[in-house]
């Protein structure tokens, strides 16, 4: 039985969520910042990256989203609920409302995108960058369909960022699609299309 309320541990799972950025943050400087020029500062400024449409960045953010939401949504339709929704997802789904899980979603959002999109994708590419993503995801190495998932997530939202240079939006992006999955989620949404693919 839990000794906290839920919003101490959303807090605590947010700032153990921005440990990830204190690992990114001596990567960034040593090992980004000299790669490009003085006074730059990739991912951070500019917030979208010269000569690009803001608002072909708008729309391709949703695109991306919209891609991460879809790629759930189709899982669960081949797979099923059970085999493609973690423990740990359904524990954040039942047990916490959307408003106790913003701080952590945050967090997540910029340290994750950080450390995998700004700093890998500088240093190794989007695939690589997209596999480490995946393997940090450890709680999931059980379940290959979330791994996946999570994989395709990565290539979507590296790809995005080779193309904007923006960490802000990346990471909206990811807040946003953790945000709306745990939604449709708590709604049953996920729980309709999962039974609705066994009457089929």
């Amino acid at each position: 039985m839990d000794t906290y309320p839920e919003w101490k541990v959303s807090l605590l799972q947010a700032a153990g969520e921005l440990v990830l950025a204190l690992v990114a943050l001596p990567l960034y400087v040593l090992l980004v910042l000299p790669k490009h020029g003085e006074g730059e500062l990739p991912g951070f400024s500019p917030i979208i990256a010269e000569g690009v449409n803001p608002f072909l960045a708008v729309a391709l953010a949703l695109a991306v989203f919209a891609a991460g939401i879809g790629l759930g949504i189709v899982l669960v339709l081949l797979f099923g609920r059970d085999r493609v929704i973690t423990d740990e997802v359904d524990h954040l789904a039942n047990d916490y409302s959307l408003i106790e899980l913003v701080p952590g979603f945050a967090a997540a959002g910029f340290a994750e995108e950080f450390l995998f999109r700004v700093v890998c994708v500088d240093l190794c590419g989007v695939i690589i960058a997209s596999i480490l993503f995946m393997a940090a995801h450890f709680s999931y190495w059980k379940h290959p369909l979330p791994m996946a998932s999570v994989f395709i997530l990565g290539l979507l939202l590296g790809c995005f960022y080779v193309f904007t240079q923006s960490l802000l939006l990346c990471a909206l992006v990811h807040f946003a699609y953790n945000m709306v999955i745990t939604h449709l989620l708590k709604s049953g949404f996920i729980t309709r299309v999962s039974a609705g693919r066994k009457s089929a």
